[in-house]
């Protein structure tokens, strides 16, 4: 059931913008008059005790994160049976959606570390982790050309537990895992400088390190097995870019980078040694 047309608090609900695991998306118009989005989250969810303390802990800790690159909490509640979060607008597609449209070139990558490096460093100031980076949580504003990193404390648990399907199918999150979170050890900056590695490799060549189906396949892969080198995926794709992203993906936390700005200035200053004409090349895989 749509709420477009409705109220809840004193926003008027707009058009449904999307759907996302915990809920629906809709544009809203605050009390001020501005456009927000309003994220109102599963019913089932909402009437459950433990989300609904979870859900406003969470919010709590985002809260906590002041920068400019994570999406603002604006305001949330429970009423009349609803639990809505209400974020600044973004007006453009998720990082996920935005790849399958446009595969972005070394200099587009090079922007998202820029935005969102910066972003999760904050977090990390605080001792919060993101936990859940992934193409769907980052979303691109493409009036102000600027990415921003969303659910920020609002992820789902430091585990795989969480994001499988009863057939025991990997969704999601597993992909991008670091292996301290499959092993239930503490995590840190370097839990989620590997989970932007993942990415990052996905954005470069199109395609993610480990691409098995069934949990236990990825798990180990993520444990066990070195990332494929970038260049089987295309015979081109530089090797100084490639050794970049593979200390993110490195198996030990020591042996990656110390902090995200780490992570971001070495691939600017390995692509500031590429010849010019190159940065703005995209390398997926040709089918």
């Amino acid at each position: 059931m749509t709420l477009s047309g409705q109220r809840i608090k004193d926003y008027l609900v707009g058009a449904f913008l999307a759907q996302g695991t915990t809920g629906d998306i809709y544009q809203a118009r605050s009390p001020q008059g501005t456009q927000v989005a309003m994220k109102v989250l599963n019913s089932k969810l909402a009437e459950d005790g433990e989300f609904q303390r979870r859900f406003l802990r969470e919010i709590r800790l985002t809260q906590v994160v002041q920068h400019e690159g994570v999406v603002p909490i604006l305001d949330y509640g429970y009423e009349n049976n609803v639990l809505f979060l209400v974020t600044k607008l973004i007006h453009g597609p998720s990082l996920q959606e935005k790849m399958k449209r446009t595969p972005p070139s070394l200099e587009e990558v090079r922007h998202i570390l820029h935005d969102i490096a910066p972003a999760l460093h904050a977090g990390h100031e605080q001792d919060i982790i993101h936990r859940d980076i992934k193409p769907s949580n980052i979303l691109y504003d493409e009036i102000e050309k600027k990415y921003y990193l969303a659910d920020f404390g609002f992820s789902k648990r430091p585990g795989i537990d969480e994001t499988l399907t009863e057939a025991g199918i990997v969704v999601g999150t597993p992909y991008y895992i670091s292996p301290e979170a499959i092993m239930g050890e503490p995590l840190g900056p370097y839990s989620d400088v590997y989970s932007f590695a993942v990415m990052v490799y996905e954005l470069l060549v199109g395609v993610l390190p480990f691409q098995h189906n069934k949990l236990y396949q990825i798990s180990m892969a993520h444990l066990q097995l070195p990332p494929p080198r970038m260049i089987i995926h295309h015979p081109e794709f530089p090797p100084i870019i490639e050794t970049v992203v593979m200390k993110g993906l490195a198996k030990k936390p020591a042996e990656r980078y110390a902090t995200m700005p780490d992570f971001a200035h070495n691939y600017g200053a390995a692509l500031e040694q590429l010849p010019p004409e190159t940065w703005n090349k995209v390398f997926w895989k040709t089918h």
